[in-house]
């Protein structure tokens, strides 16, 4: 997103973006309809704007290539201390690398934490 990230306009227009793509109905036949209602993906989707806004204790959210995890709840449980994540938090950087340094029982265990997925943001 090329808009500050701390302007509240910035993700509400992204918000209002994404609602309206939701809402727009589109010219299918009925078999398209019948395999996107097998085949589409329910997982919340989420811009760099909403991301931004989740970076400290209070709401923390991490992002590990185009997945989403509130972190919030785990924060003070984190081995690694709080400024571990904090550093982090808000999609400041992506998390992919410390997600795949630890090992698989972990990985596995950050899947319920697990809230969405990236979406452009383009305006």
């Amino acid at each position: 997103c090329d808009r500050d990230g701390d302007d509240q306009e910035c993700c509400m227009f992204c918000r209002n973006r994404i609602d309206s793509q939701r809402r727009q109905p589109q010219e299918r036949g009925w078999f398209i309809d019948a395999l996107s209602a097998i085949f589409d993906d329910p997982t919340p989707k989420f811009t760099a704007c909403e991301v931004r806004k989740h970076n400290r204790p209070e709401s923390c959210w991490l992002l590990v290539g185009n997945n989403i995890y509130d972190a919030t709840d785990y924060l003070h449980s984190h081995p690694g201390g709080t400024q571990a994540i904090l550093r982090k938090a808000g999609g400041a950087s992506d998390c992919t690398e410390d997600f795949n340094f630890h090992r698989r029982k972990g990985q596995k265990e950050w899947q319920r934490f697990k809230i969405g997925k990236l979406c452009p943001c383009q305006s």
